[in-house]
């Protein structure tokens, strides 16, 4: 083998070698930060998780959190959170899935968007009945 094609081998190899090492650094450092900060595969510590969540826009959502057995929704800005309103928590009913089809997740997917619409409507109706409770005695 010439000389020439024995460093171009030579070469493509320790690229090689050097793109896997940088995959491996990331891998590496993304796990150490995860675990420095905190932050788990599923969003929450042991008490509360995250149920759901809506974006509103690019720093706005909605959140639908479960603290032992109350259920709140939750908005969120890039500032503030406030509670809106304490949901029902046997809408939220955790519900067992089989194994394949928390593989796949579309099946949890599915039950936790409608979970999630149900309990937004429930909450708007709650919450437009009281203004309109308040705008009535605020009317006599």
């Amino acid at each position: 083998m010439p000389q020439g094609q024995f460093s171009i081998i030579l070469s493509l190899i320790g690229s090689i070698l050097l793109f896997i090492l940088v995959l491996f650094l990331a891998w590496f450092c993304t796990r150490w930060i995860g675990k420095r900060y905190g932050l788990r595969g599923s969003a929450g510590g042991s008490k509360i998780k995250i149920l759901d969540r809506m974006a509103l826009g690019a720093d706005r959502s909605l959140i639908v959190i479960r603290l032992e057995d109350r259920v709140w929704l939750l908005g969120m800005t890039a500032h503030h959170i406030n509670k809106i309103e304490e949901l029902d928590p046997e809408v939220f009913a955790e519900e067992a899935f089989s194994e394949e089809e928390n593989a796949h997740g579309v099946s949890a997917m599915l039950s936790s968007s409608s979970n999630f619409a149900a309990a937004l409507k429930n909450a708007l109706k709650g919450w437009t009945s009281e203004k309109k409770n308040e705008k009535d005695k605020f009317d006599e």
